[in-house]
């Protein structure tokens, strides 16, 4: 197996509620050590001025909050590789 490109972000990740604007559902239901793929957003921007295509691995998969690493899968950056390529 080969190793993706290194997590830019490392912290916690925040589902955010129904009542936030968030899924009705919960947390994803992602297998351990998997990563996920959503729309995010990282402080100070919020859901309504910053939200993109981002990709993560969390600690607990089943947490509203959990331990977790991540990148943005593309950036406004011309020299940037996206994780992936249509194909």
């Amino acid at each position: 197996m080969t190793r993706g490109p290194a997590f830019a972000f490392d912290g916690h990740v925040v589902w955010l509620t129904p009542e936030q604007g968030g899924r009705s559902s919960g947390p994803p239901a992602t297998p351990a050590g998997e990563r996920y793929a959503a729309t995010a957003f990282v402080p100070p921007w919020t859901a309504e001025t910053g939200l993109a295509s981002f990709v993560m691995r969390v600690s607990d998969p089943s947490g509203w909050t959990s331990a977790a690493e991540g990148a943005w899968l593309v950036r406004r950056d011309e020299n940037f590789s996206p994780w992936w390529r249509a194909g």
